[in-house]
């Protein structure tokens, strides 16, 4: 079309209660999987499956890349990387789970718009997520 499209970034920040009444921290990727080794690993392969599953398209280069449908050696590089929350993706949290936010040109053309790739709870904790995560909608 010749037409330059806008250029869409999403932020999610997410907080937890603090010490004192009232007060609000960062959470952190310990907060949600406390062994974050053990289960960093099990939601990147949930996550690439479900994607792969949902959408017809490469994994995002942002989150690793790869080709859906061939086999693990193409899961996204970020295992070992995940050092924050931020490192899993913006995840909103919900009390059915999470879901991951990815804008336009993230996940593809800029047609495709915003994807939301949504996690359950369950599915969460059998990752080894803290199910206290979801324990107060203060």
């Amino acid at each position: 079309t010749g037409g330059a499209h806008p250029n869409t970034e999403y932020r999610v920040m997410n907080f937890k209660p603090g010490e004192r009444q009232g007060e609000l921290q960062t959470m952190e990727l310990k907060d949600l999987f406390p062994d974050p080794e053990k289960s960093v690993p099990l939601y990147w392969e949930y996550v690439y499956s479900k994607w792969c599953a949902e959408h017809p398209y490469k994994f995002p280069l942002h989150y690793g890349g790869g080709d859906c449908g061939t086999d693990s050696s193409d899961y996204p590089n970020t295992y070992e990387g995940a050092k924050t929350l931020d490192d899993l993706g913006r995840l909103v949290f919900t009390p059915l789970g999470a879901t991951m936010v990815l804008g336009p040109y993230e996940s593809g053309s800029y047609a495709s718009g915003t994807v939301m790739l949504d996690i359950g709870k369950e599915q969460l904790i059998t990752m080894g997520a803290n199910p206290a995560v979801w324990a107060s909608e203060k």
